[in-house]
């Protein structure tokens, strides 16, 4: 079951990832296809609602455990992504990094940029981690 679940966050994931198009502002999906960077940050709420009960033992609603398990199984797939596709990803972080803290840092991202939900999810958590892990000029 977990291998399936991977496997479905990988490929939704990899769907929205190579989408350099711009949306429309009124649909949910990148123009050729994967959810757009609003889809994704509406779904922020409900990431956060719970973690913050969880975090002290109290349940969020059932619309919010939804909210959050796409966000974070997302954020995760795409990130998982990155370091398979067969050359090293295009962030820095280090090898103890936590789903948590990098979905924080995704759903930090989209707050501060709403003028780039129209791109596609995938390649806004990617934008979000290389902002967040540079790479040395080195690895570059």
């Amino acid at each position: 079951m977990r291998c399936a679940l991977k496997a479905a966050i990988l490929a939704t994931a990899l769907v929205s990832l190579p989408l350099p198009a711009r949306a429309d502002e009124t649909q949910d999906t990148a123009i050729g296809g994967g959810f757009n960077g609003r889809y994704l940050a509406n779904k922020i709420a409900g990431y956060e609602e719970c973690e913050a009960a969880w975090g002290v033992k109290r349940t969020c609603s059932a619309e919010a455990v939804g909210d959050h398990q796409f966000f974070f199984g997302f954020v995760a797939g795409a990130q998982d992504a990155g370091n398979w596709v067969g050359k090293a990803p295009p962030w820095c972080h280090r090898d103890h990094t936590q789903y948590a803290q990098i979905s924080s840092i995704v759903a930090n991202y989209l707050k501060a940029h709403p003028e780039q939900w129209d791109l596609g999810a995938g390649r806004l958590v990617v934008m979000a981690l290389k902002g967040a892990y540079p790479c040395p000029a080195t690895r570059r």
